[in-house]
């Protein structure tokens, strides 16, 4: 008996265990679900296990394959405005609620994209004010991978209802927030998005395979390394653990030096902030100690006070009066911490920033006008913190610390060909989708000429993965920028110029609203609403002009260049304070180039012109990493896209990914 007993038990102990049925990390709660397109609800689960799903009204069955995966696909449904539940059921149930039926966009792209609402001046009011129950975001983790994933990771679909919108991609949130306003449609915006990335990294490598030289670096990374978020935490709390053996070390910390009042009468002076690597650094790895005095303006005065450092590299503390008011170990982080009004006085304060440089270049790394402090409440009245500060060596390391270990690197650890399609965007190709906004260039300027064949070879990529045809995919010609050295920005606004040639594509243009010195300009709701545009036009049917005027052709008329514009509205139009046209420029031979007179001569035309050019043949306009004199706009108050006629020797022709 006792045998059988025992018999009985191993028998049942030996059965496999039964894992639970699991969806994909996009089914959350408060998900928009795609209308008027099959809905696809696909998991994992084990092995011919039967699967159900029930939602608004329809039920679809199917069993889980081999490998444990199921998909069950139901009827289009029309768009509804009333929260429904969608339950899936196998050995285990799972409800999901408060989903509704709308309009799904891809937003992706980098920095720009990215950047939330928090790191906006109109952020804190933005999310204050939000009440939108029907316009939803979820933001995909960021993460690469050098082969493609079934799942991703993200933060669940949020409502842009109150203080979570405050982590919305500021871009996207306008660009649902006007599409909400215009249709009452419910929106479901999916951000995945990650700054600082290339083109390449977003292309599958299926379309990467006609690039001899990128499929040589693609086939020679170590595609062993586990880039998930699990693994990379793992090795960054390694990292943080090196670093914190040392950063802490040297006379400063110990003997006090940010107590207000202390003696700095052996301290050097420098000028801060650098625009690029500090000279301090370029030779030393370790502990800087820099110190500046202010005083409190009237209008500032009993307020909590926000300082804006820009970027410390690598470790950093701020103290105001003593008081430690931030502290982060992380480089390429924008600083921005406050200090109380209790810590405050009206004259003779003190600031105190003691940098921990471990690795590389350091320093305190912006423009001059982006180090500055204001009242919290007021960053309108803000007074600067440029200029000479004090300093004082502490410590050095006798070499860089080797981290190289804990942050295993590809090409660019998130700019290997295909790294952020394989991770952000493969996961969600079963999802259908109304279409795709898109913000990035500005790390693929220095290669515009090959972005021009790169950029509607990704169009057609997600195209192709997503079987949904031509859908609307809708992106931002980059924005006035003066910092880089070279004249590469108008090559790739040309690029992206000419991805309009493939259907369905729309323009956001932004030159009018760029910065000079930021490349991360804060006016995000006009790129947003210009996103909106076109997407009402394509997809809402909306008769409206949709983007601003975009080259149609370009004429020589005697000693004239007459020049014709598609998207002109009801006219064409001058803006600023001058009155005629700017930003023309002609040539006889599109090499030397001579400022160009103009007139508008009708609705769609205008006609330029230069003394120095008897004979032009060719005509540009807006030509500039920073072109602030371009003043040609429709009747809708919207900038003519930057542009060139004929061929030329591009000054990024030559330049290749990987080089």
């Amino acid at each position: 008996m006792k045998n059988l007993i025992f018999l009985l038990a191993l028998i049942l102990f030996s059965v496999p265990g039964r894992s639970e049925i699991k969806l994909p990390a996009i089914f959350t709660d408060n998900m928009v679900i795609q209308r008027d397109m099959p809905i696809e609800i696909w998991g994992w689960a084990d092995k011919n296990e039967k699967i159900t799903v029930r939602f608004n009204g329809q039920v679809g069955s199917a069993r889980a394959g081999k490998e444990g995966a199921w998909s069950i696909q139901l009827k289009p449904m029309s768009a509804n405005t009333t929260p429904l539940s969608l339950e899936v059921i196998g050995k285990n149930t799972i409800v999901m609620n408060n989903l509704l039926i709308g309009d799904v966009w891809i937003c992706s792209g980098q920095s720009n994209m990215q950047w939330t609402l928090r790191s906006m001046e109109v952020g804190e009011s933005e999310s204050r004010e939000a009440k939108f129950t029907d316009l939803r975001m979820f933001t995909v983790t960021r993460e690469m991978a050098l082969t493609t994933r079934d799942d991703l990771n993200g933060t669940g679909w949020k409502t842009a209802d109150g203080e979570q919108v405050i982590d919305f991609s500021a871009v996207a949130y306008y660009f649902g927030k006007h599409l909400l306003k215009e249709t009452e449609i419910p929106i479901g915006l999916i951000s995945t998005s990650w700054g600082g990335t290339n083109v390449e990294a977003w292309t599958s490598m299926e379309t990467l395979r006609k690039y001899d030289h990128i499929v040589t670096i693609y086939d020679g990374l170590d595609k062993t390394i586990d880039y998930s978020q699990t693994a990379v935490e793992k090795r960054r709390e390694k990292k943080m653990e090196m670093i914190k053996e040392v950063a802490y070390e040297g006379t400063g910390l110990p003997n006090e030096w940010q107590k207000s009042g202390s003696s700095y009468e052996t301290w050097d002076w420098t000028i801060l902030p650098q625009e690029k690597e500090n000279q301090l650094f370029d030779t030393f790895d370790g502990a800087i100690w820099f110190r500046k005095s202010f005083d409190l303006p009237t209008p500032f005065q009993d307020k909590d006070i926000q300082f804006n450092l820009g970027m410390l590299y690598d470790h950093g503390i701020v103290w105001v009066n003593g008081q430690k008011i931030g502290e982060s170990f992380e480089p390429n982080r924008w600083r921005n911490y406050t200090a109380g009004a209790e810590y405050l006085k009206p004259h003779g304060n003190e600031i105190v920033v003691r940098l921990f440089d471990y690795a590389n270049g350091g320093g305190i790394i912006t423009d001059p006008l982006s180090m500055n402090f204001h009242p919290v409440d007021d960053a309108e009245i803000s007074q600067l913190l440029c200029g000479e500060w004090q300093y004082k060596i502490s410590y050095s390391l006798d070499t860089p610390l080797d981290l190289a270990v804990y942050s295993p690197k590809t090409v660019h650890v998130n700019g290997a060909p295909s790294s952020l399609f394989n991770q952000m965007i493969h996961p969600l190709l079963n999802l259908s989708i109304t279409g795709a906004i898109w913000y990035q260039g500005e790390s693929n300027a220095g290669r515009a000429f090959e972005y021009a064949s790169l950029f509607p070879d990704m169009i057609k990529d997600w195209r192709m993965h997503w079987a949904q045809g031509d859908f609307p995919f809708l992106f931002v010609q980059l924005a006035a920028y003066e910092r880089p050295a070279t004249q590469t920005w108008p090559e790739l606004r040309e690029a992206q110029r000419g991805a309009l040639n493939l259907q369905n594509t729309g323009m956001a243009v932004t030159t009018d609203i760029g910065h000079p010195t930021n490349i991360h300009p804060q006016n995000k709701w006009d790129v947003g609403k210009r996103l909106a545009l076109p997407a009402l036009n394509f997809v809402y049917k909306k008769d409206i002009t949709y983007s601003g005027p975009v080259l149609e052709k370009a004429e020589v008329n005697q000693e004239k260049m007459k020049i014709t514009f598609s998207l002109a509205g009801e006219g064409l139009k001058v803006t600023g304070d001058y009155g005629y046209l700017m930003g023309f420029e002609v040539s006889s031979d599109n090499i030397v180039f001579e400022l160009a007179m103009g007139r508008i001569l009708d609705a769609r035309t205008v006609e330029v012109w230069s003394e120095k050019i008897r004979d032009p043949k060719y005509v540009r306009y807006a030509w500039r990493n920073y072109p602030v004199e371009a003043n040609l706009f429709n009747s809708e108050d919207l900038p003519a896209s930057p542009f060139r006629t004929g061929t030329w020797e591009w000054i990024t022709k030559g330049n290749k990914y990987g080089q």
